[in-house]
């Protein structure tokens, strides 16, 4: 059965940023930094937030998903924000609350698109994939393209994945933890170059 997947706009980055960050979730961040008990209190207290995941199970449940699928994404957003605060790598100047809900957003949007079959086109390269593991049965130029993607790096591929189906570069550098926009632009870039040559070398006409 066929279903439909909205990804996040422009306008909602832009709200999610515009909602600052309380002191009660400065607090928060600022025990998850520390570590030990102060940590594991804190992330209590934040998968304790309904608000959040009800709102989360609202937008999976409305772009094709199901309760169980919203609670795991909750569960994942949870866990990215931890990484990255323990890291030194967050750098959202918002609500809490509002990256976890669009954080969840993005993972579910990653995971339907690994699912689902999508067309991808920049400068006359095309890639048609269903899921990762699984290339095309049906036309022997999408599964020659499917091999071919599957030549890049992991990085490279997620890179493509992410850009190729709407995220510009400040949200590919937030979803995989890359320094900064303008270095996502870089690698993408050079992973299309990287792509194009091997399409290039296997003769393969993509018009």
């Amino acid at each position: 059965m066929a279903f439909r997947v909205t990804y996040p706009t422009g306008r909602d980055m832009t709200a999610m940023k515009d909602v600052k960050i309380s002191q009660d979730e400065a607090n928060l961040l600022a025990m998850i930094r520390s570590g030990g008990g102060a940590r594991e209190r804190a992330l209590r207290v934040i998968m304790q937030w309904k608000d959040v995941k009800a709102q989360i199970i609202h937008k999976i449940i409305t772009n094709s998903g199901q309760r169980a699928d919203a609670e795991d994404m909750h569960a994942e957003a949870i866990v990215l924000l931890d990484r990255k605060v323990r890291g030194g790598d967050f750098a959202h100047t918002g609500s809490i609350k509002s990256y976890l809900t669009s954080t969840a957003y993005f993972l579910w949007c990653n995971r339907r698109r690994k699912e689902s079959r999508v067309q991808y086109t920049e400068d006359m390269v095309k890639l048609e994939a269903s899921q990762v593991a699984t290339a095309p049965a049906d036309d022997p130029k999408e599964q020659q393209l499917f091999q071919l993607f599957s030549q890049l790096g992991q990085s490279c591929q997620e890179i493509l994945k992410l850009w190729m189906t709407g995220f510009n570069h400040e949200e590919v550098a937030d979803q995989l933890l890359i320094s900064s926009p303008e270095m996502a632009k870089k690698k993408k870039y050079l992973c299309m170059k990287e792509l194009k040559s091997l399409v290039a070398k296997a003769g393969l006409k993509t018009a």
